[in-house]
């Protein structure tokens, strides 16, 4: 991943091994603020203060290899008119959590809104995570469990029902999602080509280019020139498309000649 990958080996001037941007949407009331101060501070307010543009706060854990995670949480407003503002902290984002409220059957209607406006600017390739907030109202629930399960095996994103006000499965879904990124990333770095020689050993399709990365098309370039210096050798003047003509003029006489003799 990209800044994407943000995972790095640790230094002595970093205390982590992974950076995490991750990114919480969703409609204004729906718990986003108070999750994310639940998890970085261990800490509850009742008042309501809506997030005016955006807001972030950082926490580092430990995953049960050893390995620490930095992680960025940024809260992003859910009223309409901070939209053009939110959309650019998008950018560089490593796993993306929509939240909706339990309470609130339209706030959980917006949340196709709010991943598919994300997505056009990440990209869907980011770990995702759906999150149903204020689990513990269940006296005044509008949304079923299983209707958000239903969203999140569709999308293919993580799923759990939270109560920040209670602590009910906050940090066990950040930390999920921290995981998640992590595998992702060592996923991705396993896959790529482990030596030189199974780098310059990719074919050429259709006359372009065998490699991707800068090595291969140094050889490339280096192959062209050559190709270019023997094609021209015959007539410099000229140069190698003029070269080029001849040659397949004097091929076509010579099988013109093989021909007549057999």
């Amino acid at each position: 991943m990209t800044s994407r990958h943000a995972s790095r080996t640790r230094t002595s001037t970093q205390n982590y091994d992974h950076l995490i941007k991750l990114i919480l949407i969703g409609d204004e009331g729906t718990g986003k603020s108070s999750l994310m101060s639940r998890f970085c501070d261990q800490h509850f307010s009742h008042s309501y203060v809506a997030t005016i543009g955006v807001d972030f706060k950082i926490r580092t854990i430990e995953a049960a290899d050893g390995a620490r995670i930095k992680m960025q949480m940024w809260d992003t407003a859910g009223q309409e008119r901070f939209n053009s503002i939110t959309k650019s902290f998008y950018r560089g984002a490593h796993v993306l959590v929509v939240v909706y409220d339990v309470t609130n059957r339209d706030s959980f209607r917006h949340t196709t809104k709010w991943l598919s406006g994300c997505l056009d600017v990440t990209g869907p390739q980011l770990p995702k995570c759906l999150i149903g907030n204020k689990a513990d109202l269940s006296r005044i629930r509008q949304v079923d469990t299983e209707e958000g399960q239903s969203f999140a095996d569709k999308h293919g994103m993580f799923f759990a029902e939270t109560s920040a006000k209670e602590d009910i499965n906050v940090s066990s879904v950040f930390e999920e999602m921290a995981s998640q990124y992590v595998k992702t990333v060592q996923a991705n770095m396993n896959h790529r080509p482990t030596s030189y020689n199974e780098k310059i050993s990719r074919p050429v399709h259709g006359g372009e280019e065998a490699f991707n990365d800068g090595a291969g098309s140094c050889w490339s370039l280096i192959f062209s020139k050559l190709a270019h210096l023997f094609s021209s050798k015959g007539d410099p003047q000229r140069g190698s498309s003029s070269s080029s003509s001849s040659s397949i003029v004097d091929r076509e006489k010579y099988r013109e000649r093989v021909v007549q003799g057999s």
